[in-house]
């Protein structure tokens, strides 16, 4: 079938991040997105071992690096007047899973950038303008003119999803390779300076036509609640999709406690993210919570429970709607970096 649509859709992606495809499978296959190689910042060995993993102005790099990449590729082979770029830690509205829904919003989103002067339409965005749409069904586009006249304004980010104009991208890319800015990210200092300077090209759509999965990423050692996040820009969060396909039950033993160890076993997991949930069970529950939430932070998709729960075989309560694969640590010495295909490959 022809592409009628007035942009070209991309989702980056890395090798590694096997769960994040799945997650955005429908995503790829509703806005005809190809998938682009990321550019990874972790340093490997010979054997897929690694080396070190980035630092956050590393991970930052890279991840603009990727965009100079795609970018560059879009001006060269493609005719249409925008790109659609999605980033793949996303989750998509769930009325947007409805066809004659999607539909709709694509035929209305191809005629808003056939009838507007837009450079730049994000899709989602990380400072709520106007938190009253909840429902994509009731979808609208706002200028960002009225958003910046606040004195109150907050800096806005939302390159996970973002319709950029081909005109601006040559500019977009003279400031992504400026070296004084190099370690600075895309979406403040990119998007953000642009949208700043032409407020009345840029608009941002109500409600988010995705969120971002703030719980995990490949740059920050961080995490975050998202219902608290984007609880506090009046998001429901419950209104987006999550592809979860089961739960990856791992007994820690003892002499695996080291914070060292574990920061690195949970980094080796990132790439089955956010498809597979991640409960560690241990024999000292209070020991293991203390150690490892430090290093953590109460990440969200990690939950913490004792060995006296696995004896009274009380695993499979946690969700029956999902296989439970039980492993240990031990698995450690069997992983590379691009394990996660071959772990969820266990649960099909």
């Amino acid at each position: 079938m022809k592409n009628t649509n007035l942009y070209d859709s991309y989702l980056i992606n890395l090798q590694k991040d096997a769960g994040r495809i799945i997650n955005s499978k429908y995503i790829i296959e509703k806005f005809n997105a190809t998938i682009f190689k990321g550019v990874d910042a972790v340093k490997l060995d010979k054997n897929n071992k690694v080396i070190s993993w980035p630092t956050q102005i590393e991970g930052t790099q890279h991840a603009k690096l990727a965009k100079i990449k795609l970018f560059e590729h879009f001006l060269k082979n493609s005719k249409k007047e925008y790109i659609l770029m999605f980033e793949d830690d996303i989750y998509l509205h769930k009325d947007l899973y409805n066809d004659t829904i999607f539909e709709k919003f694509n035929n209305d989103l191809n005629n808003f950038l056939k009838t507007k002067q837009v450079s730049i339409l994000y899709l989602g965005i990380s400072s709520q303008i106007n938190p009253k749409k909840n429902y994509i069904k009731e979808f609208y586009f706002e200028s960002f003119s009225e958003h910046f006249n606040n004195s109150k304004c907050r800096p806005c980010t939302g390159a996970y999803a973002v319709i950029i104009n081909r005109k601006i991208i040559k500019l977009l890319l003279s400031r992504m390779k400026d070296k004084v800015l190099k370690k600075k990210p895309f979406d403040l200092y990119c998007l953000g300076w642009f949208s700043k300077l032409y407020p009345k090209n840029t608009f941002v759509m109500h409600p988010p036509l995705v969120l971002p999965d703030i719980s995990q990423s490949n740059i920050r050692d961080s995490y975050n609640d998202p219902n608290k996040f984007w609880g506090k820009i009046l998001l429901n969060y419950s209104n987006y999709k999550k592809t979860t396909i089961g739960n990856l039950c791992i007994f820690i033993k003892k002499e695996h406690y080291e914070n060292d160890f574990l920061f690195s076993f949970n980094k080796y997991l990132l790439g089955i993210r956010p498809i597979i949930n991640i409960i560690y069970y241990c024999e000292d529950y209070k020991e293991l919570k203390l150690n490892f939430s430090i290093i953590l932070k109460e990440c969200t998709y990690n939950d913490f429970i004792s060995e006296e729960f696995e004896k009274n075989n009380k695993l499979h309560q946690l969700d029956n709607d999902f296989k439970i694969i039980k492993e240990t640590t031990s698995i450690i010495k069997k992983l590379d970096y691009n394990c996660g295909k071959g772990i969820i490959e266990k649960f099909y």
